[in-house]
């Protein structure tokens, strides 16, 4: 038995080693300067130092495989976001920027594949399934956030919590992108702070009054 269980356990060391030799390989060809369109499965294969039949035993096409390397991301995007999510917010739209300015530098990092995401969402169902899924996956956190202040006093009753919280969530995504193509690395601060003044404005700027630390539950 136990040379079963270990055997299983290096089965699954193995397969988890090439699907990351596999992801890095699209990182480092995009950055490159490799299009999502034009970049073909053996090129991939080749960067990962495995044969083209072993890229089809972990992936079915590189729609599943860029789709992986979204998840990947938006597990560190969220990861931050939650942060914010959870805190009291009395640090005002100055700590909601310092949030932001982790965002995009997650989202500089990555470009190149959130190029990719992007351009592949429009006609891979499978990776626009996943691109969806993952910004309303952060929609849902934040609805949740401005729940919480609605029921602690913090929001007007009329605020439309399911809509204010996707207009926040794309906003700062297509923002985000959109910035980062046009701009250097040195006007990311700017952009948190203002970007951060919008969704504070969207958030609390008909409060009833200002946010506090919020009850535990």
């Amino acid at each position: 038995m136990p040379s079963v269980t270990r055997s299983r356990r290096n089965g699954v060391e193995r397969r988890e080693a090439i699907e990351n030799a596999l992801l890095q390989a699209v990182e480092n060809l995009l950055a490159e300067g490799w299009s999502y369109t034009e970049l073909p499965v053996q090129r991939i294969a080749e960067e990962a130092g495995i044969a083209r039949s072993t890229f089809y035993v972990h992936f079915v096409d590189k729609g599943q495989l860029i789709a992986r390397i979204a998840d990947r991301f938006y597990d560190d995007i969220f990861a931050a976001s939650l942060r914010w999510f959870a805190g009291d917010h009395r640090d005002g739209p100055d700590g909601l920027a310092v949030t932001l300015e982790e965002l995009i530098a997650l989202h500089r990092r990555h470009f190149p594949v959130l190029q990719a995401v992007t351009e592949a969402a429009s006609y891979e169902p499978t990776v626009g399934k996943a691109y969806r899924s993952r910004v309303y996956t952060f929609a849902a956190g934040m609805r949740a956030r401005l729940e919480a202040a609605r029921d602690a006093g913090q929001l007007n009753d009329d605020v439309d919590i399911p809509v204010t919280a996707e207009i926040m969530c794309w906003m700062a995504e297509r923002v985000i992108n959109q910035h980062i193509l046009e701009r250097p690395e040195s006007e990311d601060r700017a952009l948190a702070r203002s970007l951060a003044r919008a969704q504070w404005l969207l958030m609390y700027g008909d409060a009833r009054r200002p946010p506090a630390r919020l009850p535990k539950t």
